[in-house]
């Protein structure tokens, strides 16, 4: 019996909260540093590329993550080999932490989420028009894909700082539609060409409600 990737992960996942955090139920903070990805820590341990990625500061943090990984990977690992999915989460998770210390160098970057906005990027490539509910309101998964994007880029471009890497966000999931492009190319262009004409309109709309006649 082949056992899911997506539920060993989320075991791996589970397992680095449960013997990573402190008696409040949020992650230690020496292990955050000594673990997690900053400028300083990827010079003298490299390994933190990876190790960041199973590392959630609190039970929220690790139960959204597990959520999306369990919602947009188990639709992958059955279009992917287990070669492509799971090198689809790693490097993922390693291009979006890359761009979130460009971003906010010196403060540790921990959690899944790069990794699995990898596999909404992905997932938006092949199956663009696939719906999923945001906050109870179903869309979709290209609308939410593009809509996540561009507030991403807002904040960024913002300089406004929250808890929340947007910029790993951005990163995986643009590493994600990449890896698709790579992996189906036939069927990612047809997902690139829905990403288009979504932008298309939304910036169409803005234009005829700010900027039109």
């Amino acid at each position: 019996m082949i056992v899911s990737l997506t539920m060993l992960l989320m075991a791996a996942n589970v397992a680095a909260y449960v013997v990573t955090i402190g008696p409040d139920g949020t992650i230690r903070p020496d292990v955050a540093w000594a673990y997690g990805l900053y400028a300083a820590n990827l010079i003298y341990h490299p390994e933190c590329l990876i190790t960041h990625m199973f590392l959630h500061a609190g039970p929220l943090h690790l139960l959204f993550n597990m959520l999306g990984l369990l919602t947009f990977g188990l639709q992958l690992e059955r279009m992917l080999s287990r070669g492509e999915y799971l090198f689809l989460y790693l490097a993922s998770g390693v291009a979006g932490g890359l761009l979130q210390v460009v971003v906010t160098p010196n403060i540790p970057t921990i959690g899944a989420s790069s990794a699995v906005f990898g596999l909404v990027g992905c997932l938006t490539m092949l199956r663009p028009m696939s719906m999923i509910m945001f906050f109870f309101v179903p869309m979709p998964l290209v609308l939410f894909s593009v809509l996540y994007a561009l507030a991403a880029v807002f904040v960024i471009e913002s300089g406004a700082f929250t808890h929340v890497a947007h910029a790993g966000h951005l990163g995986g999931m643009l590493a994600g539609g990449a890896l698709a492009l790579l992996y189906r190319p036939r069927e990612a262009l047809k997902g690139l060409a829905a990403v288009s004409v979504v932008v298309l309109l939304l910036l169409v709309g803005y234009w005829m409600l700010v900027g039109g006649p």
